[in-house]
């Protein structure tokens, strides 16, 4: 017997193929490790973990770049936590919204 999100994956998969849009194998590869992120974190739980609904998934690299700081400084930020992002195996991603949340906070009046 499968399970319901094996069902779901193999179908969309099915439908993705029949298309044949690569980016929405991309996306779903990115669901799949988020799902992953998702079973991992019951056992050790990461207070900075955002989950991406259909937003744009950036690198630290990307990130910083939009920011004008430097990468390192990303990853302290996501360390601190002031910066939501996910992390899926050892490489940070970090959501378009979380990015302007960010922005917004230190926004100067």
């Amino acid at each position: 017997m499968t399970s319901p999100r094996v069902a779901l994956v193999s179908s969309m998969i099915g439908q993705i193929l029949n298309d044949g849009q690569r980016g929405e194998i991309v996306r779903l590869v990115a669901t799949l490790a988020y799902w992953r992120v998702i079973a991992t974190r019951a056992k050790y739980p990461r207070p900075n973990v955002l989950c991406p609904v259909a937003a744009d998934l950036l690198t630290a690299k990307q990130a910083a770049d939009d920011l004008k700081i430097n990468t390192e400084t990303v990853r302290v930020l996501c360390r601190r936590g002031e910066l939501s992002c996910i992390r899926i195996g050892r490489s940070l991603r970090i959501t378009r919204s979380a990015l302007e949340r960010f922005k917004l906070s230190r926004q100067v009046s």
